[in-house]
Formats: structure tokens, sequence, C-alpha cells
């Protein structure tokens, strides 16, 4: 019962502060690609001042996301996962291309990355009511067979911060394959009832194929393949064909999205190293899920500020730091809390930690700083 208490508290600690500040704006574009003859219909959702067609974007610089759909589901079905992330300021592009019993894999793919490249640069464009609006590293999003085809996009995106894949599908040509040659961060979710795309023979061999050192796997406990979109007659049908062990509400489904998409966002989009720690926290506890983190943050450089030192470093039993502190947290590699201390001390005694490389968070004059030790 406890375990439960804090695993709410924390979820909604985690959510404090992500507040609905954006109306949704929409568009319809087609885009063309002359080098395969090919026109690519898309909508364009993005945060506006107000709700509607075509109305003016909000001021602000905005993650772009690339989603590709599932086998013969419209975008339609996704409405939530618009209404959810637009107000909260990404900017998502639905492709709504390769809708027929027999898609082609690779040029949705193509597509998905054609659609990303396009529209991110519409902030250097100073005729676009995007310009200096969208940022230029790009995420791409899929679920089930756009799972899948986001894989086969990335090689073809010129700058790609992330992949988030829901339930993704083995595709032709193979995205288990392809997964091997790229190397991007990488958050996978799947349904542990999921008949549709067994996680082990469709999204946990892509997970173990990416070459990222930061990549997370949720899985999630009574979870089904179709409950990550809206009702969808489509999907559902198939679903009940295939079967499934599905234990769980699709909107409870839907809220295990939602406690966790802004941070993992904010961290890869902002390198918001408080999000990734509010995402593991959460996530560690949490008892509808099964957490598999792989995301070494101490590979991430830019996420260590260089403005105090640990003196010395590395450490052997005890430290010191350059810098008075109001509050002092101490992070394995893998975001997990191992020491604490609300009080200064000149000396930290560290000897209980197991050797390895470590994160040290201090609070400063109402500042955070960072920095990264080995314990020897």
């Amino acid at each position: 019962m406890i375990k439960k208490i804090l695993s709410c508290l924390l979820l909604c600690l985690a959510m404090t502060g992500v507040a609905q500040e954006y109306e949704i704006g929409f568009m319809d574009v087609a885009l063309y690609d002359d080098v395969r003859n090919r026109t690519i219909n898309t909508t364009f959702f993005f945060p506006a001042l107000e709700f509607g067609e075509n109305s003016e974007v909000a001021n602000g610089e905005f993650g772009v996301i690339s989603f590709g759909h599932g086998f013969v589901m419209n975008i339609e079905a996704y409405q939530n996962i618009v209404d959810h992330l637009v107000p909260r300021g990404m900017a998502i592009i639905m492709v709504d291309t390769e809708n027929s019993l027999s898609p082609n894999h690779q040029d949705f793919g193509l597509d998905m990355a054609f659609a990303l490249n396009t529209i991110t640069r519409w902030t250097y464009d100073d005729t676009s009511m995007f310009h200096y609006r969208l940022k230029e590293y790009g995420i791409l999003m899929g679920h089930s067979m756009g799972g899948g085809a986001a894989i086969l996009a990335a090689e073809h995106v010129d700058k790609l911060d992330m992949i988030i894949l829901m339930a993704p599908a083995e595709t032709q040509p193979s995205a288990i394959e392809k997964a091997s040659t790229l190397n991007h961060r990488l958050l996978l979710v799947t349904g542990e009832g999921d008949l549709v795309t067994p996680t082990e023979s469709h999204g946990l061999p892509i997970y173990e194929a990416i070459q990222n050192t930061c990549k997370v796997h949720i899985d999630i406990i009574g979870g089904g393949h179709c409950l990550f979109a809206n009702e969808n007659f489509n999907c559902d049908l198939g679903e009940s064909i295939a079967g499934s062990n599905i234990d769980i509400s699709r909107e409870d489904q839907h809220q295990i999205l939602f406690d966790y998409f802004p941070n993992w966002i904010n961290f890869s989009q902002l390198d918001d190293i408080n999000a990734y720690i509010d995402f593991v926290n959460a996530a560690t506890i949490d008892e509808r899920i099964t957490l598999n983190n792989e995301c070494l943050i101490l590979s991430q450089n830019d996420l260590v500020s260089q403005e105090f030192q640990i003196i010395p470093n590395p450490v052997i039993d005890n430290f010191g730091t350059s810098l008075e502190y109001d509050r002092l947290t101490i992070y394995n590699q893998f975001g997990q809390v191992v020491h604490q201390s609300s009080r200064y001390n000149e000396i930290i005694e560290v000897s209980h930690l197991v050797n390895g490389s470590y994160i040290l968070q201090i609070d400063h004059n109402q500042k955070i700083y960072y920095a990264n030790f080995i314990k020897l």
C-alpha cells in the first residue's frame, strides 16, 4: 500500500507545472517530394494562440514530431496524442499516407522523414509564420506499422533527436535489421497483453538492436496493442481476431503514456536532467509497468555543469565541493538517488557507495549545478 501511495505521489509531482498552456492549431499540408515524384498528405498540429485551422502559432520554440499511424488506421485514431502533447508545447505532423491493405513500408518511412525535414526547415524561412518557432532537431514517433516505419525513416532525417515507439511492428524491409545501424535515444512502450505485435518478436528486437547508450523500455502490465490509440474499428477488429491478454482500460493505458511522455521529451529535447530524474523515480516504483532502463545519463556530457568542482576526483572515501550548497543529491548512472543531504558539510562521506560513475547535484543560491565523479 505504501508503495502505491508513493507511486501516486511521484507521478503527480512529476506532472506538476505541466499545464494546458496552448490551444491547438492545425493545417492540412500536402508536401511534394520531387525526387520520388510523390505527394505526401499530412495534417500539422501546433501550439496556437487560439484553437482552429490555420490559427496563428503561439510564441515559443516547439519540438516537432513526425508520427506514423498503424496498419489501415486513420490519423484521427491518434487524436489522444495530439490533445495531450500539443497543448504542452509539441508540434505533431500526422503523416496520412500508405493507408491501403498493401502498404509500402519503405515509402511510409521516407514520407515520415521527408515531412520532418521539410517542416523543421520552416523555422529558417523568414516568410513562414513558423520562423524561429520550431526546433531544428525533430522526433520520430509511431504506433504499430508506423513504429516500424519510424525506424526505416531515421537514417533519412537530417537532424533527429530521438525515437518513440508504441508497440512497433516488424516491416519489409526489416526494421529490426535497420535498427542495428541507428544510434538515437529510444523510448519503447509496449503492452504486455499485445498478441498483434508481440513484444518478444517485434518491439524487443528493435530495442536491443539500437546502439544508443540511452534507451528505455516500458511494458504496460495488461496493456494491449490498439489501446495506444482511440477506438478504431480496423485495429480493434484485428486485435479481437489475433487475441490478447488485455487487463487494462484504454483510458488507463493512455494515462500511463501521458504520465511519461512529457518528461522523456523534455529530457531529450531540452537536456533537462531533472525531467529524466522525475521520469526514472516515478517509473521505478510504478506498479502499472515493468521498466527496463538502459539510459546511461553520464554519457550525456552536455547535462553536466562545469561551474563547480569535486575535490578530489576520482573519489575513494570522501570529497569536498568548491561551492557551498543548501542541498546535495547523488545519482547513479541510471538516475537513481543513492545519497542525499539537506545541510552543507565540508566533507561528503561516500565510502558506502559501490565503485562506479555518479552525478552530483547541488542546490546553491536557488540555482542547480551538476558534476560527474568517479568512485574508486
